[in-house]
């Protein structure tokens, strides 16, 4: 809107899980009642470092609670208004529905961002699977040159063909968080992500910190196994042939 309430910044912390339609309806004011020029900083999730209470899931409950936390795609495209966003952090609690077209219109809408957090504040595993891949990842190298930080789950076990006209990307991106990204072959992905991304130094993936320090930890458990072998995958990821000292852990 071309009045409205003038913010730069604003920021909300919650204390509970917000469902879809609380998020829809929070999303919508905001675009209603905030100017869309004026604004640079959003973030909306639980506050950093904050413990909740999550209940253990049985796996025929999953599907049901995914289907009421994870923000749909019409939900998101309520905030491309606010063309001058340069820092976004979005964490309902399951994550979003992204794939390759919704990222393309994500990189257009917001162009300047350097920062971009879309993740699940839930601390456990039951997270909404991406059907992003590679492809999803142009568009910000496309769209996006002052991007810096990147945190964002892409599916990189089945490799799109990619064309490799202009594939070398003068975007900032330094930092990429791949939060619970699946992966298999780590070489090819890393032939991939190098065009991409030329300037990336560090890559970061979910709970990698279980790992940092001695601990007793049950690998037995299929998710913290999983999680374990997907950090190790991304791990091997090399990006050498066009950034030095890639970081990544």
């Amino acid at each position: 809107m071309v009045g409205g309430l003038i913010l730069v910044e604003f920021r909300v912390g919650t204390t509970a899980f917000a469902t879809k339609s609380t998020t829809r309806t929070l999303y919508a004011a905001l675009a209603s009642h905030l100017n869309h020029s004026t604004l640079q900083t959003l973030e909306f999730g639980l506050p950093e470092d904050y413990e909740v209470d999550e209940m253990d899931v049985l796996p025929e409950q999953a599907e049901y609670i995914l289907a009421i936390f994870v923000i749909e795609e019409h939900i998101l495209a309520t905030l491309f208004c606010f063309e001058n966003l340069t820092d976004i952090t979005l964490a309902p609690p399951v994550g979003f529905q992204i794939d390759d077209a919704i990222a393309w219109d994500l990189a257009r809408a917001w162009p300047k961002f350097k920062s971009l957090c879309l993740t699940a504040c839930s601390h456990r595993y039951l997270h909404h699977p991406s059907s992003m891949s590679l492809l999803g990842l142009r568009a910000f190298a496309k769209h996006c040159p002052e991007l810096a930080s990147l945190t964002i789950t892409f599916d990189v076990v089945i490799i799109p063909p990619l064309d490799s006209a202009d594939a070398v990307s003068k975007i900032s991106l330094r930092s990429l968080d791949v939060y619970t990204s699946p992966i298999i072959h780590s070489s090819l992905v890393s032939q991939l992500l190098c065009p991409l991304f030329s300037n990336l130094t560090t890559i970061h993936t979910f709970k990698e910190w279980v790992w940092d320090g001695p601990g007793d930890f049950d690998l037995d458990k299929a998710e913290t196994a999983a999680a374990h072998g997907r950090l190790a995958r991304w791990k091997r990821v090399k990006l050498l042939p066009y950034s030095k000292d890639v970081d990544v852990s």
